[in-house]
């Protein structure tokens, strides 16, 4: 998990909370399945949140 500068391994049942606008992301390191809950407030479309880390060189995704 990233958070800003901050950096650190999350175990099973963990719940993160991200500031809005904050730098953040995920990546999964173990050999298990990551699964995840994404909740924002207010609403948006995914989809257009995909379209815009298109237009990022070098950004890896899934989804979309």
């Amino acid at each position: 998990m990233l958070s800003g500068p901050e950096k650190k391994v999350l175990g099973a049942d963990t719940a993160v909370y991200f500031p809005a606008g904050s730098t953040h992301g995920i990546r999964n390191v173990g050999r298990t399945r990551l699964r995840y809950l994404s909740c924002h407030a207010p609403p948006y479309e995914i989809e257009e949140l995909y379209r815009s880390w298109r237009s990022h060189e070098g950004l890896v995704t899934t989804g979309g």
